[in-house]
């Protein structure tokens, strides 16, 4: 049986009709056209936040700079993220102002937000490893603080004025964060020969691999 062409196009009518409709209900306003690209977009902190894809993108038809951004990345990321251009100006720093290193690199700006927990870590630790290849392992040896905590339990993400982006200057004090003789942490304390007050050493003066080992079960050289 023939099809009327005035029937096709109902059909191509209703279709859009239903299209429209999953847009505007199925998704948060201005998000929809996430859905296919970045289907985990109206999840995100960025979403949570009121942003949609044109708080950064510019529509195709207009071009704008790769990814049809309508800035520089740095300069979208610090509209927001106020504080964090601050840490990239001091001693100790990952390379983003000099234009080396971008956010997106370290921050997947699409995706879900991350709880809290093991899984979560894990997968922050996987942004450092990327690039830091030498202390992500597999260790026959592991040092429990990098699964429990990540790599931000010692480092600084954007910048810090201790070298190799440490939150403190001495790194003993990073140490004894853990390694103390209180009862409430199961990390061993500092052995009594570890005498710091008569003759203070830097931990990794020994414990150089304090990552993790293959050959040694606390982090010798």
């Amino acid at each position: 049986m023939k099809v009327l062409p005035e029937f096709r196009l109902a059909r191509v009518a209703l279709l859009l009709v239903g299209l429209a409709a999953l847009c505007l209900f199925a998704l948060p306003a201005g998000l929809a056209q996430a859905a296919g690209t970045h289907p985990e977009f109206s999840r995100s902190t960025h979403a949570a936040a009121g942003l949609t894809c044109t708080s950064c993108h510019l529509p195709p038809a207009d071009g704008g700079d790769k990814g049809l951004l309508k800035d520089k990345q740095i300069t979208l990321c610090e509209t927001c993220h106020a504080q964090v251009p601050e840490a990239f100006a001091l001693a100790s720093h990952h390379p983003v102002a000099e234009g080396k290193v971008q956010c997106s690199d370290c921050h997947n700006v699409h995706a879900a937000a991350l709880p809290s927990g093991p899984a979560a870590t894990a997968a922050r630790n996987q942004s450092c490893i990327k690039c830091h290849a030498e202390a992500g392992g597999p260790f026959k040896f592991e040092h429990p603080a990098v699964k429990a905590q990540g790599c931000t339990a010692c480092h600084e993400p954007h910048g810090s004025k201790n070298a190799k982006l440490l939150i403190r200057a001495n790194v003993n004090q990073i140490c004894m964060f853990c390694h103390t003789m209180a009862t409430n942490f199961t990390a061993p304390g500092v052995p009594q020969f570890h005498n710091q007050s008569k003759n203070p050493q830097p931990c990794t003066s020994c414990h150089a691999e304090v990552h993790g080992s293959n050959t040694s079960k606390i982090f010798l050289k």
